[in-house]
């Protein structure tokens, strides 16, 4: 006995820009793509940074320290998941499952992809 998935689709179709709209959305869509490359760099950066402090924290055997400000905490958080196929093995019936799953909207966004 398998636990049932949700599918879900989607439909585009091609639309003509004016040739100004063109120009001024592909500019957007290059300057989206630098700063995305800027961050992408950044959080490089800040993620070594985070390791000689983590380095330092550990090396001292902290879980938690402060310096002029700044707070270092060790975060260390576990996620319970609830296995449905496991729940099935177990005698739940698949439906249920279904009866008790709800669909929560989260907050839509515009999602970019810069060409490679």
């Amino acid at each position: 006995m398998s636990v049932g998935l949700a599918l879900q689709g989607t439909t585009s179709e091609q639309v003509q820009l004016s040739p100004k709209t063109r120009v001024a959305l592909l500019k957007d869509l290059r300057e989206y793509a630098r700063i995305g490359q800027q961050i992408k760099a950044l959080e490089e950066r800040k993620k070594e940074v985070n390791a000689k402090v983590d380095a330092v924290r550990e090396a001292e055997g902290l879980d938690k320290f402060e310096i002029d400000g700044f707070s270092v905490t060790l975060v260390a958080p576990v996620r319970e998941v609830l296995d449905k196929q496991k729940l099935v093995a177990l005698g739940c019936k698949v439906e249920w499952i279904t009866r008790a799953t709800e669909s929560v909207p989260t907050k839509p966004y515009t999602k970019i992809s810069a060409p490679k």
